[in-house]
């Protein structure tokens, strides 16, 4: 498992335009969640500048960003962008290695949502130490039925198991 984490500068626009291309490449399911939320592709490249992103890259070549929008003094709101193909284990590792960064930084809370059908996001949030307290929207449609959205939140967690970034 021999990855790299750095950050992504926003004038990398194929790097961005490559995690942009991957919710198009998604499940049905995953695309018409996504729907609900208005962000374009040019709305996501012009914004780029704004938040934090930091690149997990195998073999060279990206495979997940994690985008982290400050929305409170100390506190990020977290979108994970990543190839269907990104192994599990190695993307955990990688975005506890980026916690643990962003707490080191001063970072006092991460915040996410996850529509509840994505198992994959809801077991990683919870492996992170984060934790759904309840809070839950409806938005969006899957099959022509409400889009239930979990919110999972992690205040000043850590963990040992890490990698440094770049």
């Amino acid at each position: 498992m021999n990855f790299t984490i750095r950050i992504v500068k926003p004038t990398e626009t194929a790097l961005l335009e490559t995690a942009w291309k991957w919710h198009e490449l998604a499940p049905k399911w995953f695309r018409d969640s996504y729907d609900a939320e208005d962000e374009t592709k040019e709305d996501f490249l012009q914004n780029a500048g704004e938040p934090l992103l930091i690149g997990v890259f195998q073999d060279s070549a990206i495979t997940a960003l994690l985008r982290f929008s400050e929305v409170a003094p100390d506190v990020c709101n977290i979108d994970l962008f990543a190839h269907r193909e990104t192994d599990g284990e190695m993307l955990t590792t990688a975005c506890f290695s980026v916690q643990k960064y962003l707490f080191d930084k001063g970072v006092k809370g991460l915040y996410g949502w996850t529509v509840k059908q994505n198992r994959f996001v809801v077991n990683l949030y919870k492996k992170l130490g984060f934790r759904h307290d309840g809070i839950k929207r409806f938005r969006g449609k899957i099959k022509n039925r409400p889009c239930e959205w979990l919110y999972f939140e992690n205040f000043l967690t850590s963990n040992a198991n890490t990698v440094k970034i770049t």
